[in-house]
């Protein structure tokens, strides 16, 4: 009779050998990660220098793999560029990082498969330097996409999610340096496959890159200003930035105006989106353009220094025109609205040794097309403005601009209008500048149309007031009664018009700049020389400005213009009179 085939002995026997083999494959399941770590290693060193062509080059010092878990982690990681090989290329990175951790990898997808998969990838601690290459760009017709570089060894690579933070940033190109710090960096849905290999909807091969710096803080080269921006973030997908907190603060005015000669600046912002900014060929080019620039609850403040040197060339390159069409930076602009700005202009009149200020409240504007592009300006040449603010933070007055970008004497436009106000608003300004008091008075309406180039500018302007009553000051703000009869008597007119039955003054414009104004003083001198014959001082016109002149208004329109010529003439001399002097004291200085 056969013995049974399943006996005790041989049955404690199988047991021992069932246990022997656990124990093994026990051994080989807890093993397969030591065992598999160089070579996965092996496989991201050499994924990153195909995948780079050779430039870049990756080591780390440590690599822990769970297979079981899909996570792993590389340590003291460091990205080496290859600078033999950048021939052709427009920047460069390098860097480091402490840790980089990767989680809901599927090793097996990738061996059975060729398909890389990770779920999120987490990297602490980065340090990135990118150097911006001037070299010329070498197109190289048979040069592959990322994906047929990798496709030998790889069909295809998903990652979900990569996070950086509290990044720090190098950058450096031929005339800039700088250092970022607080960086962030948050990139969705890498994919590289034959799909998306030429996929321009994404970027870098994500769906979507967002990223952002907070608290950048620093001083200009010279320590005169020093600047603040509390966070900026940009989309890729969106093509959206959104920029919070600017800051442009100067040193105190008297420490300012020792250090330097140029004219003091402030500048806040609480908020501004970029729409449709094209990131693109803004890195590669410094080529800013943007679909749409909102600006939101800004100051702006400029005080002229009383210690500048004038200028030894014309003016006119503070014209609007003349600084975009000469700007380096290339941009176009679609649109720019501002909100809710507030804007002031202070000057030191010496004698006096006080400061007279002009505000602008609650300022909103619109521009449209700002470009230096030719293509954009063959197309449209003009830049056009609409602003609406309030003078004094008393009287609304709206302004009409048009600016031509293309024609050689800087051809603009502008119109405004001037809503009531009292006079004596104006105070803050006129006393310290003028040495003139507004006692009293109200303005009814300030109306103005006038064209101009760097030369000559010309219009009409209708000011309507009652009850205007100065007071001439001396230097100490006493009054002066000899003058100030002399004015009330024979120069200034109490209303305009004198009467409910006369025909108001108006004003044929005609300015003929001194090649030393700059752009805002040619602005306020043609309307005040406009203001002027309104309030009963030279030439007015009575009779309808649209209407063609009489002989009497002809010769008295010729003989402004004459007066317009001479005042020019004398203004270029005068100040020709005045840098001589500058440059004799800086000379014996």
């Amino acid at each position: 009779m056969t013995a049974p085939f399943w006996t005790p002995r041989r049955r404690k026997a199988g047991l021992f050998i069932l246990a022997g083999m656990a124990v093994l494959l026990l051994l080989f399941l807890f093993s397969i990660n030591s065992l598999l770590s160089p070579v996965i290693a092996r496989k991201i060193k050499n994924a990153v220098s195909k995948g780079s062509g050779g430039l870049y080059h990756i080591t780390f010092s440590k690599l822990e793999l769970n297979i079981f878990t899909g996570k792993a982690m590389l340590q003291d990681v460091q990205l080496i560029a290859d600078t033999s090989r950048a021939r052709g290329v427009s920047q460069l990175y390098s860097g480091s990082v402490k840790e980089i951790l990767v989680t809901g990898a599927r090793p097996f997808a990738f061996w059975f498969h060729k398909k890389l998969e990770i779920a999120q990838i987490m990297v602490t601690r980065p340090v990135i330097s990118l150097l911006v290459l001037k070299s010329p760009k070498v197109v190289i017709k048979t040069a592959q996409t990322i994906y047929q570089q990798l496709s030998g060894s790889i069909r295809s690579v998903h990652i979900g999610g990569i996070d950086l933070a509290d990044v720090q940033l190098s950058y450096q190109d031929s005339s800039e340096k700088y250092q970022l710090k607080e960086l962030s960096l948050d990139a969705t849905d890498l994919l590289i496959n034959y799909a998306t290999q030429k996929d321009t909807t994404r970027t870098l091969f994500c769906r979507d890159i967002t990223t952002g710096i907070r608290n950048f803080s620093g001083f200009s080269d010279d320590g005169t200003y020093q600047y603040q921006l509390r966070s900026a973030q940009f989309s890729t997908r969106s093509e959206k930035l959104t920029v919070r907190g600017i800051a442009l603060q100067p040193l105190p005015a008297a420490a300012f105006f020792a250090r330097t000669k140029a004219d003091r600046f402030t500048f806040a912002l609480d908020s501004m989106v970029l729409d449709h900014f094209n990131y693109k060929t803004f890195r590669l080019d410094h080529f800013l353009e943007v679909k749409r620039l909102e600006a939101f609850k800004g100051s702006i403040g400029i005080f002229s220094n009383p210690n500048g040197l004038l200028a030894k060339t014309d003016r006119v390159i503070t014209f609007p025109n003349y600084i975009i069409r000469t700007l380096k930076t290339h941009f176009n602009v679609d649109t720019l609205d501002l909100a809710d700005f507030a804007v002031s202009y202070s000057e030191i009149n010496k004698k006096p040794a006080k400061t007279g200020t002009l505000t602008f409240e609650h300022t909103k504007a619109r521009f449209l097309n700002i470009s230096n592009q030719a293509a954009e300006l063959k197309v449209n040449p003009h830049c056009t403005a609409a602003l609406s603010t309030w003078f004094m933070g008393r009287g609304k007055l709206d302004l009409h601009f048009n600016f031509n970008l293309t024609d050689k004497v800087y051809a603009y436009s502008y119109q405004g209008h001037l809503a009531a106000m009292p006079l004596d608003a104006v105070n803050p300004a006129v006393m310290p500048l003028a040495l003139v008091k507004i006692k009293s008075g109200t303005l009814r309406s300030l109306d103005f149309a006038v064209s101009g180039t760097q030369k000559k500018s010309t219009g009409t302007l209708k000011l309507l007031y009652n009850d205007l009553a100065v007071t001439l000051l001396d230097r100490n703000y006493h009054e002066e009664p000899l003058k100030t009869l002399l004015v009330k008597t024979l120069i200034i007119s109490k209303n305009n018009p004198d009467d409910a039955s006369a025909q108001p003054r108006s004003a044929r414009i005609v300015f003929i700049r001194p090649k030393s104004d700059p752009f805002f003083e040619t602005l306020w001198a043609t309307i005040f020389s406009g203001i002027k014959p309104c309030a009963g001082i030279g030439y007015a016109v009575k009779a309808d400005p649209n209407k063609p002149l009489s002989k009497q208004e002809a010769k008295a329109r010729a003989k402004a213009l004459k007066l317009a010529v001479k005042t020019k003439k004398k203004a270029d001399k005068e100040y020709q009179k005045q840098r001589k002097r500058q440059e004799a004291k800086i000379k014996s200085a």
